[in-house]
């Protein structure tokens, strides 16, 4: 229950998060996620570049934002129309149908989405006329939401699922995302609650890979064709 008010409080469906999450443990660094990688024959550098930025400053939360709103659609739709648009075992299909097995998920998720819109709608009620705030302070969240997702991936080595970089970061600061800069003790033991990451963390004696604001930087390098990764 407190996970899902959370995700709430975040702007997103639980349910969308947890599939997403659960999604990227299974796939990180595979063929299928590697964000910063495109295929020159494929793309354009011009383009690979457009598309890579947008994810990194931007994207991400735009997704997270609005992908769950296929909620709203009947379940008919999502399966028979919705799914032709993307190509077979693509990431976005392999999703919305792990998505609809559970068939509490659909009630859940709109369920949620009401919540949200109410908590959107109060949001800007409350700010009256100084509602360009409110957009400012959303949007600096929508960067920092975009600009971390993938930084503990960028860059780190191929096919294992299992390997994520960790960040230094002074834990006054840490806690307010949840000790999510131990990114790579979460890969290895992602059972374990966000209060016990530093914990084991220290008991490996590992080392920080970056420090948290530089880890965030190296992203500014962009996108990098197959043959170099």
């Amino acid at each position: 229950m407190m996970s899902r008010l959370l995700a709430i409080c975040f702007g997103s469906p639980f349910r969308a998060i947890q599939q997403a999450h659960l999604l990227h443990h299974k796939f990180n660094r595979t063929a299928m996620e590697r964000h910063e990688e495109y295929d020159p024959v494929l793309l354009s550098p011009r383009i690979a570049r457009l598309a890579y930025y947008f994810r990194l400053f931007i994207g991400v939360y735009i997704q997270e934002l609005f992908f769950p709103l296929i909620a709203l659609l009947s379940r008919k739709i999502i399966k028979t129309k919705l799914m032709n648009h993307f190509p077979a075992n693509s990431y976005q299909q392999i999703a919305i149908e792990r998505f609809l097995k559970k068939k509490n998920n659909l009630p859940e998720t709109r369920i949620d989405l009401l919540f949200i819109f109410s908590m959107f709608f109060l949001s800007f009620y409350c700010y009256g006329s100084y509602w360009p705030v409110l957009i400012i302070l959303m949007m600096a969240r929508a960067f920092f939401i975009s600009v971390s997702d993938y930084s503990y991936h960028y860059g780190s080595k191929t096919d294992d699922i299992y390997f994520a970089f960790n960040f230094k970061l002074p834990t006054c600061l840490a806690i307010f995302i949840l000790n999510f800069n131990y990114h790579g003790t979460h890969h290895r033991f992602p059972r374990l609650p966000w209060h016990a990451l530093p914990i084991v963390f220290a008991s490996e004696e590992r080392d920080f890979e970056y420090n948290f604001f530089h880890g965030l930087a190296r992203q500014l390098r962009g996108p990098r064709p197959v043959s170099v990764i």
